[in-house]
């Protein structure tokens, strides 16, 4: 770019100064978003999780005896076939939940969590819970409350704008 151009994106930019905020804010909305997820796969290593094998077993815990079939639960964290299967085989490899196969349909396969995998989740979710506060603890009760309802509007406006139509 040449000096010229410079010089008319750099006016634009601060003749235009609502945009850069939104441009700003987004950035840190991105970098914290990453920073989060960075925190919480530090948490979920100290206990030989990954955050999607975290999410599956807390899934199938839900489920308690009765399981959950592989293709819902693929679908309830949106991942495909292979994904799910790949993710159920390093699960099952480790002893935190068995494959039941259906009986009467042989394709229809549920995954159900195991002794094992309730213990690594009776070890896991105290600790989650307190780790989830500390990170925002900084912030008075307040502030999160409105940081929280600032963050469902942007949420809301994102979902009626961009994604339902």
């Amino acid at each position: 770019m040449g000096e010229t151009e410079n010089k008319s994106l750099s006016q634009s930019i601060s003749d235009n100064s609502t945009e850069i905020d939104s441009m700003r804010l987004i950035e840190v909305i991105v970098r914290l978003g990453g920073s989060i997820e960075q925190l919480f796969d530090k948490f979920y290593k100290t206990f030989k999780l990954s955050k999607p094998q975290f999410t599956a077993l807390y899934k199938i815990y839900l489920t308690e005896e009765e399981g959950i079939q592989l293709s819902v639960l693929g679908d309830q964290m949106s991942v495909t076939r292979a994904n799910i299967t790949s993710l159920v085989d390093r699960m099952v490899a480790r002893g935190l939940i068995k494959r039941i196969t259906n009986e009467n349909d042989r394709r229809s396969i549920k995954a159900v969590i195991t002794k094992e995998g309730i213990e690594i989740l009776e070890k896991v979710l105290p600790d989650k819970e307190v780790f989830t506060s500390e990170v925002l603890n900084f912030l008075s009760d307040k502030e999160k409350e409105h940081f929280y309802e600032l963050l469902i509007k942007v949420e809301k406006y994102l979902i009626a704008n961009y994604f339902n139509k």
